[in-house]
């Protein structure tokens, strides 16, 4: 059997694919297509590859780690929330001075307060 994968580069001008023999020309049909879809796939298993170690070192390691340095970090005591008890003249004293700040940045239109309502 006399196909382009088994010459030398002396005989390329003497060969060709045609032939009488179409079992011939059918083997040489299958070996090229199987060299082609085996580089497809090792090229494609190279890519997978490569992909499946670009996670593992640039997505699991750096949180494992992070899991590891805020696990390793003391935990700061938790903060209590005071709620102090205002009276009412502060809260009104806090109104007085909104409204006030109010009216100097209206700009003299001057606006007036209905009602103060505490639920």
């Amino acid at each position: 059997m006399n196909t382009l994968l088994e010459i030398t580069k002396d005989q390329y001008s003497s060969v060709t694919i045609g032939g009488d023999n179409w079992l011939e020309m059918l083997a040489f049909g299958a070996k090229i297509l199987l060299i082609g879809i085996g580089t497809v796939f090792a090229v494609l298993a190279l890519i997978w590859g490569a992909l499946t170690l670009f996670k593992i070192f640039f997505h699991d390691l750096p949180a494992k780690r992070a899991a590891q340095k805020k696990a390793e970090e003391p935990e700061a005591p938790a903060v209590q929330e005071t709620v102090e008890e205002t009276s009412d003249d502060e809260l009104i004293a806090v109104l007085a001075a909104a409204i006030a700040a109010a009216e100097a940045d209206a700009g003299g239109k001057k606006f007036r307060v209905v009602s103060f309502k505490r639920n």
